[in-house]
């Protein structure tokens, strides 16, 4: 009869299940009682049993970090099937014009269905050149905020 051993417990596990603990995040007075610690202890085990080295964790986190908050991976496009016309969704509100939102990311909004965005958090506006377009290629890109030089 052979003895059975523990299965040793992940540094990395260890690591944040004595964090989580020594901040409170078990207890059932924190935010959303014990449930947050609980969820991360799991993203943790799955993380650590996927046995990555230091480049790859950290390019697993980072990715994680990204695509978790709806950031989006590559620039955005004036496909249609990229964007949502909030109006049929929320219903038309007197005198208000159309408004897409993006379906990759939330935040990017469009009056014109992607060809041109902004994002309601930063500001930052872009313009895309669009397939058929007379606008010289140099113009795509090209910020709303950054006027033309050339004028």
């Amino acid at each position: 009869m052979s003895k059975r051993r523990k299965k040793k417990q992940s540094p990395l596990v260890a690591h944040a299940e004595r964090e989580l603990r020594l901040a409170g995040l078990f207890n059932e007075d924190a935010d959303y009682g014990p449930a947050l610690a609980n969820h991360v202890m799991d993203l943790i085990r799955l993380f650590a049993s996927g046995g990555h080295s230091g480049a790859s964790a950290q390019l697993t986190v980072s990715l994680f970090s990204q695509v978790a908050a709806y950031e989006i991976l590559s620039d955005i496009t004036d496909d249609p099937a990229e964007w949502e016309n909030t109006l049929d969704t929320y219903g038309p509100d007197a005198g208000q014009k159309n408004l897409w939102q993006n379906l990759r990311g939330p935040a990017y909004f469009s009056h014109d269905a992607g060809k041109h965005w902004f994002r309601y958090d930063t500001g930052a506006k872009a313009k895309h050149k669009v397939e058929g377009d007379p606008k010289d290629a140099s113009e795509e890109g090209k910020s709303e905020a950054e006027p033309d030089q050339s004028e």
